[in-house]
């Protein structure tokens, strides 16, 4: 058993892998001489699920490969930890008579192939999931055995800790997808930039915007506009939005004129808040969000999600898709080359199947159709 400050640098190694999971591996290597053991395994699972492992050290990759497809579910330790209350040690001989033990498939052609002959337990984890190690050992005598329980014991506060953090952590990087792919799927361009405009995130919809670079871009030095004063004048109102200038943070839109001739993009600056206690001591540098606005790319609904919402005909749609722009109906009929009453006709029907009784209704049921892209497959 370690003592002093190589055990303290074992317990910190612990901590280590709850913030970097990738570190389980090497933790787990050094647990191998603490433990007293040859095999060891940190696994994850549920009371009504088999464990799976997290990281493996000491075994062969056959071993490894062979145990989760196969021997996790008959490992007679295992039904038994995740049963027991958070903390619990059991040993094989805790769980069964030796005898019985070496009787079972996995002593048998998992452990004597390693000369493996004693399991070890710990199940130090239970909220919703289930968190434990498996040290798979040779003999040891009555003495070595205390020893490597008490060494465990020793660990399973910090492995508590440890995972608790690993799972909160893991928690937060699923909600940070999650809301990249919800802000990826909107419509409208949305762009998050630090105080000297850098960007710091910004969905598919801005990204197309930027690409094109009629009137706003994207460099190293951050976003800019088509002219120098135009530029300068963004990023005053980024800085006065995130609290560079005197006074609080308040929201302001720009238009900016582009080369294209097009009319001119209208770009929304709103201040974001991390107001902790920690905030002024961790590398989070401060933000604001900013929104694109492209007169030329009107809301629409896609035809096609137009026609498996409403069942409209592909005509239907694109009369539906061309008031909801603000067209006129003669510029429809004259864009899609048919006659005005044949556009009325259409928007008759449009106007029955999607349940709106004018223009108007149609006009903002498309803008909230086109809150969301469509997705192409």
């Amino acid at each position: 058993m370690l003592l002093g400050a190589d055990l303290s640098n074992l317990i910190a190694s612990v901590y280590e892998a709850g913030l970097e999971p990738d570190r389980w591996s090497s933790v787990l290597e050094r647990f191998i001489p603490f433990l007293d053991t040859t095999v060891v395994q940190l696994w994850v699972g549920d009371p009504a699920q088999k464990a799976r492992s997290v990281a493996w050290a000491g075994a062969e990759p056959e071993f490894v490969r062979s145990y989760e497809s196969h021997f996790a579910e008959v490992d007679p330790l295992l039904p038994v930890a995740r049963r027991s209350p958070s903390g619990t040690i059991l040993t094989d001989t805790m769980v069964m008579p030796r005898t019985t033990f070496e009787r079972t498939e996995i002593y048998r052609n998992w452990g004597v192939p390693q000369d493996i002959l004693g399991v070890t337990v710990a199940n130090f984890f239970r909220e919703g999931a289930i968190v434990g190690l498996v040290a798979a050992r040779r003999p040891l005598d009555e003495n070595r055995q205390r020893a490597q329980l008490e060494s465990l014991s020793a660990l399973v506060p910090h492995l508590q800790c440890a995972t608790r953090m690993s799972l909160r952590l893991s928690g937060l990087s699923i909600q940070q997808h999650t809301a990249c792919e919800v802000l990826d799927n909107l419509g409208p361009a949305i762009l998050i930039v630090d105080a000297d405009c850098r960007v710091m995130f910004a969905n598919r919809a801005a990204e197309e915007i930027l690409a094109s670079a009629d009137g706003i871009g994207a460099g190293p030095r951050g976003l800019y506009a088509c002219t120098s004063t135009s530029t300068s004048h963004l990023r005053g109102l980024v800085a006065r939005a995130i609290k560079r200038s005197p006074g609080p943070p308040t929201g302001s839109v720009i238009a900016l004129e582009r080369p294209s001739m097009k009319r001119a993009l209208h770009v929304l600056i709103s201040p974001l808040s991390c107001d902790t206690a920690w905030a002024g001591i961790i590398s989070q540098r401060p933000a604001v969000m900013v929104v694109l606005i492209d007169p030329e790319r009107a809301p629409s609904g896609s035809s096609d999600q137009l026609i498996r919402l409403f069942r409209l005909t592909p005509a239907e749609a694109r009369v539906a898709s061309e008031i909801g722009r603000g067209e006129r109906l003669n510029a429809v009929a004259e864009s899609l080359g048919v006659l005005p009453s044949t556009v009325r006709t259409h928007l008759h029907h449009v106007f029955e199947k999607t349940g709106t009784r004018r223009q108007a209704e149609l006009v903002r049921l498309m803008a909230h159709m086109a809150l969301i892209r469509t997705v192409k497959g």
